[in-house]
């Protein structure tokens, strides 16, 4: 159980060992179950933002990218009507 308070240590090994120690050991599942949920609940939600911030600026390349194709290509579609146009005068 300490290796545990370790692992996961914050402010409630304090709140923890005194209920442990004073009032029953039989707490010790709670505690155990509660905090292994509460913290890797939390590392979900973290990496689920930063994942989908990730995502998004790499979406947001991929537009950016084929937006900018689609410029060049428009351009070069100019200068060949003008030189088409050119060659007609």
């Amino acid at each position: 159980y300490t290796l545990y308070e370790i692992t996961f240590a914050g402010n409630w090994p304090t709140m923890a060992r005194p209920v442990l120690d004073k009032v029953s050991h039989g707490f010790v599942i709670f505690f155990v179950l509660y905090i292994t949920v509460i913290v890797f609940a939390l590392i979900r939600v973290i990496t689920a933002v930063f994942l989908k911030d990730t995502l998004d600026a790499a979406n947001n390349d991929a537009e950016l990218r084929m937006a900018e194709g689609l410029r060049k290509k428009a351009e070069y579609v100019e200068k060949l009507e003008g030189i088409f146009k050119a060659i007609d005068d």
